[in-house]
């Protein structure tokens, strides 16, 4: 059964979609701040490439070493600038999609603040929920009553009062036309349906069959709800614990390879050595920033499954 739209019940499919869009808004904006710190990761890499590379070249020209492991490093820098030129062209898109989703011209450069990469735990500690698609449900619950009341009422008998006066002109004779005769009345009227073919009993089975429709409606909405919200708590959770795994790889590795380039400098490690170590570095810098979006991702699917978006 289709219901009227009501102006509550525009309210609530009005949550709904700013739901919707808040969801797709923020995630944009968290995508483009993924794409921000990894742009800072590989810039910083490049810096410290073109800097090996300079040390190498003039060791090449005293003959301490051969061009071949100069070449080595200019790869590798050509590959992190590589990858820069395809993030900016990503950061450029995700920056017009968040412009037009906030109803911005698309050729305006956003200029946003960087976003911590820590965890939230008290996101997940908010139990009160507001959900507009169980109280679309609700609502659909007392109308169903009201409508069961109105079929309840026809049954009864009516009574009704009702008067009328009016005031005529006499046309005849000719010589007394203005003489007016007026006249009113005054009654009650008593309306009471004995029979009308069964149709307001066809109308309650409807309603009944309508009523226990809605209850199903309502119990399977909430068991979806509450195993999504489940679910989306579990994955804060989960991305929670693996933010902080990254954050802890990525120290290891910058570790690593700031003892790797002190030993290259030093001569006592090889051009391949260094570069594994760059390779693990940047690899790190790039689960830590998957892991960030992941995690907030996660929390935006939690948020949203409570409603409680903002």
């Amino acid at each position: 059964m289709r219901w009227p739209l009501t102006p509550k019940l525009f309210r609530f499919k009005k949550k709904i979609a700013f739901q919707e869009a808040h969801y797709q808004v923020s995630n944009t904006f968290f995508a483009l701040q993924a794409i921000n710190q990894q742009l800072a990761y590989l810039e910083k890499n490049e810096k410290n490439m073109d800097e090996l590379i300079r040390n190498m070249e003039l060791m090449q020209q005293q003959g301490l070493i051969i061009p071949t492991e100069v070449d080595k490093l200019r790869i590798n820098k050509n590959s992190i600038s590589n990858g820069i030129i395809k993030l900016k062209n990503t950061q450029l898109q995700l920056n017009q999609l968040l412009c037009i989703l906030v109803g911005l011209p698309p050729q305006n450069v956003l200029e946003i603040e960087s976003d911590e990469i820590v965890s939230n735990p008290t996101i997940t500690t908010n139990t009160q929920s507001l959900r507009p698609e169980l109280e679309l449900i609700q609502l659909q619950k007392q109308m169903n009553i009201e409508e069961r009341k109105g079929t309840y009422m026809a049954y009864l008998p009516t009574l009704s009062l009702y008067a009328a006066y009016n005031y005529n002109y006499n046309m005849k004779p000719e010589n007394d036309f203005r003489t007016g005769i007026p006249s009113a009345f005054l009654g009650l009227r008593l309306e009471w349906t004995l029979f009308d073919g069964f149709e307001k009993k066809n109308k309650l089975k409807v309603n009944a069959y309508n009523k226990e429709k809605i209850q199903n409606q309502e119990q399977l909405a909430t068991q979806q709800l509450n195993l999504a919200t489940d679910n989306a708590k579990r994955e804060t959770e989960l991305q929670t614990a693996n933010l902080e795994m990254n954050k802890e790889q990525l120290r290891l590795s910058e570790r690593v390879y700031d003892a790797a380039k002190a030993q290259f400098k030093a001569g006592t490690i090889s051009t391949n050595e260094l570069l594994q170590a760059d390779n693990g570095l940047q690899q790190a810098q790039s689960n830590l920033v998957g892991a960030y979006l992941a995690l907030r991702q996660a929390e935006l699917s939690y948020l949203k499954s409570i409603s409680q978006l903002k």
